[in-house]
């Protein structure tokens, strides 16, 4: 299992930087809502980051993103 986090790049709107232990990634916002689903996005809005555990396939599945 792995930790990621997610949060805003600033001065965007629509561009999310998704962090794991390996490396940062920037993705934008409609693969976060994809791969995470809305309630990563609701996060982001909310509270400007979204964390989450994720499985081995998960995070495989993330880091093609």
């Amino acid at each position: 299992m792995s930790n990621i986090i997610c949060t805003w790049v600033p001065g965007t709107t629509d561009t999310i930087r998704l962090m794991t232990k390996q490396k940062t990634l920037k993705i934008k916002l409609r693969q976060v809502v994809s791969l995470l689903g809305q309630q990563a996005v609701n996060d982001l809005y909310l509270r400007g980051r979204f964390s989450k555990v994720v499985t081995p396939e998960e995070l495989e599945q993330l880091l093609r993103a």
